[in-house]
């Protein structure tokens, strides 16, 4: 129970011991005056029992109201998130499929490919600093979801977790920023291991080196834990597996 709703919870029990009072003790009171008596009976069931009803009606609606608003943000903020983890996803399949080739046992990147998809690397890291931000500027809405982080992961909240990912990112893209400048000219291709950023995002399997699968572990915490919030610490099976497949 808010604030709010404990004080118009005692001004109705307030004004419901006062009629009380008064019904009671009515006879005894109205000897000493009876328009008094009615004047102030009258009082306390219209004015202050209605209007304490009254009240309350409209400061539980408001509340109820309140509540509904940050649910829908809350659920918002989650697809958010989800749609943000499957972009990751397919920008890092996209990559490997349209920027990564082979020519003559060596593995190449193909940089119209490259720059058009970092370039939405880039979008996607934005939007994670924007969700840090919106979880840092109202953290008592994401407070039961790092109830769950403390009973889980001890030392880790979802702010920490969406800055690993954002940190991460940021590195890929970086490495976009400055890998193109010592050519005069935009090459067609370039060698992938003067990329080793790149190549640690899009690589498969046991290459997966450990800045990556921190910020995907973070990322899949982040999204769980969302999802376990809102549907009332059930997991959602239809949002994210435990584990991506072995090329993931």
């Amino acid at each position: 129970m808010t604030k709010t709703e404990k004080a118009v919870a005692i001004l109705v029990f307030i004004a419901v011991m006062a009629i009380t009072f008064f019904w009671i003790f009515a006879s005894e009171i109205s000897r000493y005056s009876s328009e008094l008596f009615n004047l102030t009976y009258q009082f306390l069931l219209l004015v202050v029992g209605g209007g304490g009803i009254g009240w309350l009606y409209k400061e539980l609606t408001a509340s109820r109201d309140r509540e509904n608003a940050a649910k829908k943000e809350f659920l918002e903020f989650r697809a958010e998130i989800v749609n943000a983890y499957h972009e990751y996803k397919a920008i890092k399949r996209l990559l490997r499929a349209k920027a990564k080739r082979r020519i003559e046992g060596d593995e190449i990147v193909i940089v119209s490919a490259y720059e058009i998809l970092v370039t939405k690397l880039n979008s996607l890291q934005l939007e994670f600093e924007t969700f840090i931000m919106q979880v840092k500027g109202n953290e008592k809405q994401f407070l039961k979801v790092n109830e769950l982080y403390t009973n889980e992961d001890q030392g880790q909240d979802l702010k920490r977790d969406l800055k690993v990912v954002e940190k991460y990112l940021n590195t890929v893209v970086h490495e976009y920023e400055t890998a193109l400048a010592p050519y005069a000219d935009t090459p067609e291709r370039i060698e992938l291991s003067k990329l080793p950023a790149l190549k640690a995002f899009i690589a498969g399997g046991p290459d997966i080196d450990d800045s990556r699968l921190a910020a995907q572990n973070c990322l899949k915490s982040a999204v769980t834990k969302l999802a376990h919030s809102a549907n009332g610490n059930r997991l959602s099976n239809d949002v994210i597996s435990n584990q991506d497949g072995p090329n993931e």
